[in-house]
């Protein structure tokens, strides 16, 4: 297994996430949480809407339950993600309450991260590296 790398520079962390989210929303919320979280990306698309700024997950590796508060720079562009990705559109779960946040697989992130960091001229930049980011 390679090594992976994370993302130290708060400008690279920057443009990282402006060209992820001239692709989709999702994907740049998806990161956004993943840099300020340190969760790893199978717990981050477990997550439902509507998200709140303060949560309880159960880590599915570990199994330990971790309370999880978003920043107010966060918490505005969920709020964002809201108006501009309406529900209707997401995956459906038990029920309307149970609707994933990120209706998109861990693969197809990592795609989009892959290119994304590559434009702004990085390598080995995995989805496990931003929890490397984290803190």
């Amino acid at each position: 297994m390679k090594k992976t790398f994370g993302i130290y520079d708060h400008k690279t962390q920057w443009d990282v996430f402006v060209i992820l989210a001239q692709k989709d929303i999702k994907f740049a919320l998806c990161y956004y949480i993943a840099l300020e979280t340190g969760l790893r990306i199978s717990d981050i698309l477990t997550l439902r809407r509507p998200l709140e700024q303060k949560f309880i997950i159960k880590e599915g590796k570990t199994g330990k339950m971790r309370q999880i508060t978003l920043s107010d720079d966060l918490w505005a562009i969920v709020g964002i993600y809201e108006q501009l990705v309406p529900r209707k559109f997401a995956i459906q779960g038990a029920g309307p309450s149970a609707t994933l946040m990120f209706p998109f697989s861990r693969s197809t992130f990592w795609r989009h991260m892959k290119a994304a960091t590559e434009a702004c001229g990085l390598h080995r930049i995995g989805v496990h590296g931003l929890r490397k980011t984290y803190g």
